[in-house]
């Protein structure tokens, strides 16, 4: 039989609290109607991580930031065995990737008109000390600083930061709502893990 290799998002509210976690419900094929975790297969050549990314930005036009794996399933279907990795995910801003712009500014995390300036020379607001005293080091603390903000998942609404391409339907599940969904087989296995590592 043969064995098809597939990567899946669990994707949560936040990776500390774990308190939502986003299901897709299929919109054709055998399994129609059906409740996953979204992802697809590995291309050749791909990280997992790669291929999750990838997949999660034809399926829900979104970016995610990957975290640990959350589960692993080995299933057969009726024509081929399932192979499926399910990492923690958390959603990212798409629009906000930290871009340098020559003149040392960065975009506003809001989206607004106005950019931030950040000194190009060693400084105390950027933390500059003898011991570190090249801009390029410093350009850099400042730019995985921004990106940990940007990449927050805290916003009123995460829905905002995906769109259904492929999937008929997207619903944010609480821990006690996780089996009201008709799960597929296969990523059913996984609902007791998730329960226990979901918080109420």
């Amino acid at each position: 039989m043969k064995t098809v290799n597939v990567v899946a998002a669990a994707i949560c509210d936040s990776l500390e609290r774990k308190t939502r976690v986003l299901a897709t419900q299929r919109g054709s094929g055998e399994y129609k109607g059906f409740w996953e975790f979204p992802g697809g297969k590995i291309e050749a050549g791909e990280t997992p991580e790669e291929a999750l990314k990838r997949e999660l930005r034809e399926e829900l036009d979104c970016d995610v930031a990957v975290s640990e794996l959350m589960g692993h399933v080995e299933y057969d279907y009726p024509t081929f065995h399932l192979s499926m990795d399910v990492f923690w995910c958390v959603l990212k801003r798409q629009d906000t990737s930290v871009r340098h712009h020559g003149n040392g500014s960065f975009p506003a995390p809001d989206g607004a008109a106005e950019h931030r300036e950040m000194p190009c020379e060693p400084s105390k607001e950027l933390g500059a000390t003898p011991d570190a005293p090249d801009p390029g080091a410093l350009y850099e603390t400042q730019r995985l600083r921004m990106s940990r903000l940007l990449a927050t998942p805290e916003v009123e609404d995460p829905s905002a930061l995906y769109h259904l391409v492929e999937a008929s339907d997207a619903r944010w599940l609480t821990r006690e709502r996780l089996r009201e969904v008709k799960w597929l087989p296969a990523d059913e296995i996984l609902i007791e893990k998730l329960e226990s590592e979901m918080r109420p």
